[in-house]
């Protein structure tokens, strides 16, 4: 699923309104993202964007604004992937917000470890993930991964998606 905001002299989200790509029920226990979480590399359409604002199948799940003189952002914004490209400004006022929490991945590349019994240790990303120490049991943190220069990879999540406790990484925002 992509949502392309193009071709537009201003793009206001004003403040109470929601902007967001891919929609709330557009796929059930994340597998949206899903398909992009074991990737180690950034997709290619946030390092080399296509100048006519198409987006290929590594950018899918997106909400992507392109060529769009000022964004002004006074309400919500939100994806699991969110692509300005070829955009003047983006003002985000103080009652405004964009996010991409908790729409990346539950497992990913440097998930952390999540036991039926509630202990857990970190997701890595740019990082080693933090270990878990509890009652003598010791769990190591998720793997460090992608480039924390240019982090474009999809975060990684608490791992053991199949538990209800689990929680994802963060999304993209490029």
């Amino acid at each position: 699923m992509l949502m392309t905001v193009f071709l537009c002299l201003c793009v206001k989200v004003g403040p109470g309104s929601i902007l967001r790509g891919p929609l709330e029920n557009a796929g059930v226990n994340h597998t949206k993202t899903r398909l992009f979480c074991g990737q180690a590399n950034c997709p290619i359409e946030l390092i080399y964007p296509p100048e006519d604002c198409n987006v290929n199948s590594s950018l899918s799940f997106t909400l992507q604004v392109c060529r769009v003189e000022d964004v002004l952002v006074e309400g919500f914004l939100e994806g699991s992937v969110v692509h300005f490209h070829l955009v003047r400004t983006v003002i985000v006022k103080s009652t405004g917000s964009i996010s991409v929490s908790g729409l990346g991945c539950t497992g990913g590349l440097g998930s952390g470890v999540l036991l039926p019994n509630g202990l857990s240790s970190g997701a890595g990303h740019g990082g080693k993930g933090g270990d878990a120490f509890y009652n003598g049991s010791y769990i190591g943190g998720g793997i460090s991964y992608g480039d924390t220069g240019l982090p474009c990879e999809l975060g990684s999540g608490s791992g053991n998606h199949s538990l209800p406790s689990s929680t994802a990484g963060g999304g993209i925002i490029g």
